[in-house]
């Protein structure tokens, strides 16, 4: 064989091997994807979705495909994007019932909002799953911060949050720091809250947060006060709660526990 040969040779075989190589490299590193948007992290599929993926969840499949309908419907006019974002995947019959009817909701109003007369924009809505117990937000909240950014989705509000978890705090603070409104469908712990001072002004921790429910604090003022009206001066009062760290019965205990007390009373930790 010619020598010019045997280096062409040569040559054709390194490049084979480089490539090979690559493709296993790429093959080995690509994220593994359960649908556009959205990575399998450890089990769990994370990320953002408007296009019917129902995250391995058959309640809600009825209604991802619903919501993508109507964001298809709306694409060729003026709209923005809002983002629900809550835990969308349960081994638990009655949490996912409660994903579904939350996502019913927004569905709805996404509906009426669109079928209005006025001017636009549209709402597309997308679905955010930051895995169990808020574990993977700063990942799905770096996904809505680039949307935010971005001329085509034209993010301009998130809502959801359903659990008053150090995590979900840490997500509400990124958004609202980067001026992403958030409204907050069920989180009722104190610390995920613009405080009102005696003064009439607020102490703002969170530009852009609304929220739907009272504070715990809140509500267990409104509660100590109906029972006193009506006088039950002579009952001793328990307080019974949970030690375990968590963002959402600390704050419901530290609520309680400031109540002033006009009879006999004792707090009792639960084991």
């Amino acid at each position: 064989m010619p020598r010019w040969r045997k280096i062409l040779f040569s040559l054709l075989v390194a490049v084979g091997l480089a490539a090979a190589l690559v493709f296993a490299y790429v093959l080995l590193t690509k994220p593994d994807t359960c649908a556009d948007g959205v990575e399998r992290i450890d089990g769990e599929c994370i990320g953002v979705n408007g296009e019917g993926y129902d995250f391995g969840t058959p309640e809600i499949t009825d209604v991802a495909r619903a919501i993508a309908r109507e964001n298809r419907r709306i694409e060729k006019q003026p709209y923005v994007t809002v983002a629900m974002m809550l835990p969308l995947q349960s081994d638990r019959e009655a949490l996912r019932r409660q994903m579904r009817s939350d996502l019913q909701g927004a569905y709805l109003g996404q509906r009426q909002a669109n079928a209005g007369e006025g001017e636009p924009p549209k709402i597309r809505l997308v679905l955010a799953n930051p895995g169990q117990d808020y574990g993977r937000q700063s990942k799905v909240v770096d996904t809505l911060l680039g949307m935010a950014a971005s001329p085509e989705d034209r993010l301009r509000a998130v809502t959801g949050f359903n659990l008053s978890l150090d995590a979900t705090e840490d997500a509400v603070a990124r958004l609202t720091e980067h001026k992403i409104p958030v409204l907050a469908a069920r989180i009722s712990g104190d610390r995920i809250a613009n405080e009102d001072r005696p003064d009439g002004m607020a102490k703002v921790r969170f530009p852009g947060l609304a929220r739907i429910l009272p504070t715990n604090h809140d509500a267990a003022q409104a509660l100590a006060d109906f029972n006193g009206e009506r006088g039950r001066q002579n009952l001793r009062t328990v307080l019974v709660f949970d030690r375990r760290p968590d963002g959402y019965n600390q704050s419901l205990a530290k609520a309680f526990s400031r109540i002033e007390e006009k009879g006999p009373a004792r707090s009792t930790l639960s084991p």
